[in-house]
């Protein structure tokens, strides 16, 4: 087969190869039993109507999106307008705009499949988007007032996907719940066995080079 070939073989694969879907992500973590969680945004979507982010004190309800799944226990809760922390870096885009993004927003509606979640962000008046416009978010956030047993109610790892913010499907979202692995430590004799290994490899080239 020739080079020609080749790059005619993968450019077909790449016309032919599904488009990523366009959608923010947010990736949650955290372990059973911790009142922390660890929120990572990235991701884009392009609006198919007008809609906002909230920068008020209350998370209106067509700043949510709704009925994304079944994943968490408690009933309107904003962290930190409820109490608990958020700190770290996270950003979100609308066209050439930015806020920062403060505050999360979740609400179990005792029903399957019906919990709502929201994002709050900084700065005057809510952060508006209009048909066409694309936005995207990124960063991680670190949440303490959510814990990870508060969003695992739907069981891990969990995937939430919506459509909303302001009554109309214009805006995706999916939300990716696992729990975090710890990593596992080596047992004394397993530490012994290689600092063993690490010796006798030592030992060998000290003889290579007298030899």
């Amino acid at each position: 087969m020739n080079f020609k070939s080749i790059l005619l073989g993968a450019s077909m694969a790449l016309l032919v190869a599904p488009a990523a879907a366009s959608t923010l992500v947010a990736n949650v973590t955290g372990t059973a039993g911790s009142d922390t969680t660890f929120w990572e945004f990235s991701g884009s979507t392009t609006a198919t109507g007008t809609g906002s982010f909230s920068a008020d004190s209350i998370i209106r309800i067509d700043h949510q999106f709704l009925d994304v799944g079944t994943f968490t226990d408690l009933s309107i809760f904003d962290v930190p307008e409820d109490g608990g922390t958020v700190s770290g870096i996270a950003q979100l885009m609308i066209g050439s705009d930015t806020r920062g993004i403060d505050r999360i927003f979740i609400d179990g509606d005792a029903g399957a499949g019906n919990d709502d979640i929201a994002f709050g962000v900084d700065g005057a008046g809510d952060f508006d988007f209009a048909s066409g416009d694309l936005v995207s978010w990124s960063g991680l956030l670190t949440i303490t007032g959510i814990g990870f047993d508060n969003v695992s109610l739907g069981g891990v790892p969990n995937t939430l996907t919506g459509l909303g913010l302001s009554g109309d499907s214009n805006l995706s979202l999916t939300v990716n719940i696992s729990e975090s692995v710890a990593p596992v430590p080596l047992p004394a004799g397993g530490l012994l066995l290689l600092s063993g290994l690490i010796g006798v490899a030592g030992l060998k080239r000290r003889r290579k080079r007298a030899a």
